[in-house]
């Protein structure tokens, strides 16, 4: 009979913890349910993107790349800087870092003069529809 009751105390200490966390999945699903399927994953990341015709969607896409862009430029300033402040006296090595930073400097310049320039051929010919965001 102990080997009996051994046995029934292990699963138990096995299915006790399984259910709980079965039971709490299921509870997450049903909160996911009532809130309402038909809103999508990139309907919960941006809330208000609601696209009323082509020029919404092209200044969607230019922002997002335009972010990127602009984050890996800012990634690389910090980079250089890093090559910069480590290169401990080392000629070549701050060089290699003030050249770095020279460089993302002028790509953030340029991610801005893109931006104005996109910003400025599509509201022409979209004839003011762009800056209305």
């Amino acid at each position: 009979m102990t080997s009996l009751r051994q046995k029934v105390l292990k699963y138990t200490a096995v299915l006790v913890p399984v259910t709980t966390i079965l039971m709490t999945k299921t509870a997450m699903a049903q909160d996911e349910i009532n809130r309402g399927l038909s809103r999508s994953r990139i309907d919960r990341l941006f809330p208000n993107l609601r696209f009323t015709g082509v020029s919404d969607f092209l200044f969607f896409i230019v922002q997002v790349l335009l972010f990127v862009a602009g984050g890996i430029a800012v990634l690389f300033v910090i980079i250089g800087g890093f090559q910069y402040i480590t290169s401990a006296g080392n000629t070549e090595g701050a060089t290699r870092g003030k050249k770095t930073v020279i460089n993302s400097i002028i790509g953030i310049v340029i991610i801005i003069l893109s931006y104005l320039i996109i910003s400025v051929i599509v509201d022409t010919l979209l004839g003011g529809a762009f800056f209305t965001n």
